[in-house]
């Protein structure tokens, strides 16, 4: 793991849902990643932004607006066995994130791995 954080950054909320959406998105960078994730946790103008990205199998493009949705999965052989889930995750981290007054947003490709940004506002 990679990690580029600049200090003394807070956002401010309810610790219990910001704890899971930083988890949720970790496990997932960790069930889909072939070797590296990277976090990054920065502050741009009025905004701290969290960045992790995977360099796994990565989702289409046409899927991409869907992720968000509550029980959708992309597809089984993008789940391997161990890493079933129940397609509530993301749905959960994109309440989260609104609930907070953030955007979360995702930049991938097949092959390439995926990426996902939330921005707090400050």
């Amino acid at each position: 793991m990679i990690t580029n954080n600049e200090k003394d950054l807070r956002i401010y909320g309810n610790k219990l849902m910001i704890e899971r959406l930083f988890v949720n998105l970790f496990t997932n960078a960790m069930k889909f990643t072939k070797t590296t994730i990277s976090v990054s946790l920065n502050r741009i103008n009025k905004e701290i932004i969290l960045q992790i990205k995977d360099d796994g199998v990565g989702i289409a493009k046409e899927e991409q607006k869907y992720i968000w949705d509550r029980f959708f999965q992309i597809n089984n052989s993008r789940n391997k066995d161990k890493n079933r889930g129940s397609g509530l995750g993301l749905s959960m981290v994109n309440k989260i994130a609104q609930l907070h007054s953030a955007t979360i947003e995702v930049e991938s490709e097949i092959g390439k791995g995926a990426c996902f940004i939330v921005r707090f506002p400050i």
